[in-house]
């Protein structure tokens, strides 16, 4: 099964997954006695009446940006709290339990002056049992403006048409996707007008169109090339638009290129052993590159009728792969079909429907430990990475999925995965909790998988047993600087990562437990949790904020140094930096 169509299919999956495992929370019963406070001005004048919003978390980054660690644990914000200033523009939020917390200004059309990156209009803190943290200060200024008027090559206006916002980054021509704008999707009106707020200082790149062009009413049946301001279809010739503080740019108009002929593609759908058709099967159509392998340029969907018949329609020239878009409680996969579509329909493809294979067997805790005390079988699940049958009869673990498909962990431990395509499978095990288990081994039949289990169509693999382990082990740190300062437009990471654990995920037999990471507060302190017994390298790394996501230029500020947790235990750690050879405080 390609990557490609296990990517569609898994918000479907994800949901299903998300409302099989939720629960309620346990009840909260820390102290609360601490309090946030501060000020809110806006062009140098206090900002009456304005929202401010305080979000606990369980990580952040040192400018505000909410952080989701390693391992693919979800990380869910616990409380929120909402206020508004008063008339001089004061704030107070009280009653906190001692955590780390982001606060926001809902600022909108407002940003930080001097600054160059939305996160600078929220601050990320850790309050200690008690503290009252005073002079959280925020000063702001009307952000930039675009507005301009989208039409067609006739010069007609084009209505509720996505606008893509890209912003260059000082360096080179990288830029950052602002497709949302405070959460909503920014599209022309019924005049075919956007208008686009709150811009910070920088250069941007407006366009319209697009074989990916979403709208809240879905793709766009008649499909135009991507436009850029004013009438480019290749980015290199587009003209930037310079933004400053308050600035207003009203004519950056884009006008469409011709739409782009499109084609169809037919055929239909039968079952691989019996050759009868398959009717009612849902299939989706990807166009794709040459290689294969890169992201999903177009994609649309098709059924098949009551002769498993199915038609294509609106696909423009290019490279495309259909296969059946399967959920992990249908009955077939499929083999992929590849065609091309060069300026002609194409007709008489034929898409082989594969019995689906299934993986059973039971989930133990190292040790004999009881597994329901670690594992929640209301929110925890076990995962299947699917690297998908190729030519030749082989898979190829380059192209397999860590989202894959997932099956409950039941009370007694044991577990099925159905839905599985022909091809090669690993294991990961999917904890919604910080401290949630680890895989440690992959057994079959009682002798320990050296390789990826290969799975046949249809084949029904019984007496598989993973071996977790329990990630309860933390790592309390601290950073200090001695010979100069460090500068405050760098954000600190700490890290702890298993040796050697990178090469081992290559092999993919089950995903490698590499360690954990936090961000270090403004208070210079870090806590690693859910971590497992064992060895691990320490660093400590330097990212410029402007950079995000992290550029290349990330420095590590420490050499590895070795640590040794033990389980359910708390590791202290201190990084000691000397910033006089450096020179990082004249930067």
């Amino acid at each position: 099964m390609s990557p490609f169509r296990l990517w569609l299919v898994l918000a479907a999956i994800l949901t299903l997954v998300s409302t099989a495992f939720s629960q309620t929370p346990p009840r909260d019963n820390r102290p609360r006695t601490a309090s946030i406070s501060g000020q809110i001005m806006v062009n140098s004048r206090p900002a009456a009446n304005a929202i401010v919003t305080v979000t606990e978390v369980e990580d952040y980054t040192s400018d505000g940006r909410p952080y989701n660690r390693s391992g693919g644990d979800e990380r869910e914000n616990k409380l929120f709290f909402k206020t508004r200033t008063d008339a001089e523009g004061h704030y107070l939020v009280s009653n906190l339990p001692a955590g780390k917390y982001v606060v926001r200004t809902l600022s909108g059309a407002y940003i930080v002056p001097g600054k160059t990156v939305d996160a600078e209009s929220s601050k990320g803190i850790t309050l200690d049992e008690g503290e009252a943290r005073q002079n959280l200060d925020f000063s702001l200024v009307r952000g930039g403006v675009i507005s301009g008027r989208v039409t067609d090559a006739e010069g007609k206006p084009m209505i509720a048409r996505s606008v893509r916002v890209l912003r260059f980054y000082e360096v080179g021509r990288q830029y950052v996707d602002q497709w949302l704008q405070n959460g909503v999707m920014v599209e022309t009106d019924d005049r075919g007008i956007y208008r686009i707020y709150g811009l910070f200082t920088g250069r941007y790149l407006i366009s319209a169109g697009g074989f990916d062009e979403i709208t809240r009413f879905g793709t766009p049946a008649i499909k135009y090339p991507r436009t850029y301001h004013p009438d480019a279809t290749e980015e290199k010739l587009a003209k930037a638009i310079e933004i400053k503080e308050g600035d207003e740019v009203t004519d950056a108009d884009i006008r469409l290129a011709s739409p782009v002929k499109t084609y169809e593609a037919s055929g239909r759908v039968i079952d691989a052993e019996t050759g009868k058709p398959l009717q009612l099967a849902s299939l989706q159509c990807n166009a794709i590159s040459e290689d294969n392998n890169r992201p999903i340029m177009f994609s649309t969907s098709a059924q098949t009728d009551s002769l498993g018949n199915f038609r294509v329609v609106g696909l423009p020239s290019s490279r495309y792969v259909i296969s059946l878009n399967i959920s992990p409680l249908d009955n077939y996969s499929s083999e992929e079909s590849y065609f091309e579509i060069n300026d002609d329909n194409v007709s008489g493809l034929e898409v082989k429907a594969i019995r689906a294979a299934s993986i059973s067997g039971s989930v133990v805790l190292e040790g004999g430990s009881n597994l329901s005390d670690s594992i929640d079988p209301q929110r925890d699940a076990l995962g299947a990475s699917i690297s998908p049958m190729e030519a030749g009869g082989n898979s190829n673990p380059a192209r397999s999925s860590n989202i894959g498909l997932f099956a409950p962990i039941k009370n007694d431990g044991t577990f099925q995965l159905t839905g599985l395509p022909p091809g090669s499978v690993g294991f990961r095990f999917w904890g919604r909790g910080p401290n949630s288990p680890r895989i440690r081994r992959v057994e079959r039949d009682g002798v320990e998988v050296k390789s990826r289990i290969e799975i046949r169509p249809g084949e029904k693999i019984t007496n598989v047993r993973i071996v977790l382990v329990l990630a309860n082990s933390t790592i309390v740190g601290q950073v200090k600087f001695i010979g100069g300062q460090f500068p405050s437009d760098y954000e600190l990471w700490a890290i702890a990562e298993r040796p050697g654990s990178r090469e081992r995920n290559e092999q993919q037999i089950f995903t490698i437990d590499t360690g954990g990471g936090a961000d270090v507060d403004e208070k210079m302190r870090f806590v690693i949790t859910g971590l497992t017994p064992g060895e691990y390298e320490m660093k400590l790394w330097a990212i410029k904020k402007v950079l995000h996501p992290p550029h290349p230029d990330a420095e590590v500020l420490s050499d590895n140094q070795l640590i040794t947790v033990t389980a359910g235990t708390e590791t202290k750690f201190t990084f000691t930096i000397d910033l006089s050879n450096r020179g990082r405080e004249k930067q």
